[in-house]
């Protein structure tokens, strides 16, 4: 399995030519834009930012609020130093940057606040991109040649070794969750459900060969490379 760089993981944003967001630049635009930079200064800042993305978890670990507060705060400085106009960072930006730190000291701001119509048990993002992941890594174990109980119970033993908690409330064994995860992704829509368009978007990226032995190793370790790549491990 490949990992997925090129990944849109959230379907359904609004389309500019439907009037919430504005336009792409033209290639003029751009042009334009790139003869009012100082080339070496934001090529500075780029690799400031760099540096300051690969290490914002070295102390807390890449998950924690801490490294997520700290690449929040990275990117709003290269947006002040790098891009002209922007002395004072986006509002949106610094609020999301504030709100995350309410929680240090207890308090919900309405931005992370959960939405008053939403209905049943929430599932979180990162729930999502965990049974997106797997439901694809067992498609790609089946286009290999296994059965489904074996793909399902290889991938199940995989996340289990990653220290990915998985099952539902009726203890549903793991080679189970991540059957009935793959059967609930290929049955939604992938243009509106993150699970079904990040399950689509990675099984087709599986080439399967003509050893199978091969295909379960690389398989099972992109699987952890996919988590990776995606936020949910580190």
């Amino acid at each position: 399995m490949r990992s997925p760089r090129d990944c849109q993981l959230y379907p359904g944003i609004p389309k500019a030519d439907e009037g919430e967001l504005p336009t792409e630049p033209t290639p003029e635009e751009i042009q334009a834009f790139a003869e009012t930079l100082d080339r070496y200064a934001v090529a500075e800042e780029l690799l400031r930012l760099k540096y300051h993305l690969d290490h914002v978890g070295d102390i807390t670990g890449a998950n924690s609020r801490t490294a997520a507060l700290a690449a929040l705060l990275g990117l709003i400085k290269f947006i002040t130093r790098a891009i002209p106009g922007y002395q004072v960072p986006p509002a949106s930006v610094t609020v999301l940057h504030l709100a995350l730190s309410d929680l240090d000291d207890g308090k919900v701001h309405p931005l992370l606040k959960k939405r008053a119509d939403v209905k049943g048990q929430p599932v979180s993002t990162e729930s999502c991109l965990v049974r997106a992941c797997a439901a694809a890594a067992m498609d790609c174990l089946m286009h290999s040649g296994f059965k489904s109980d074996e793909a399902a119970t290889l991938v199940g033993r995989e996340l289990l070794k990653l220290k990915i908690k998985v099952g539902d409330r009726r203890s549903t064994s793991i080679a189970k969750s991540v059957k009935n995860w793959r059967r609930g992704a290929m049955g939604r829509d992938p243009k509106s459900d993150l699970d079904a368009h990040v399950y689509n978007e990675l099984r087709a990226m599986c080439r399967p060969s003509a050893n199978p032995t091969l295909d379960r190793e690389k398989i099972v370790e992109g699987l952890a490379e996919d988590l990776r790549n995606l936020g949910v491990i580190a």
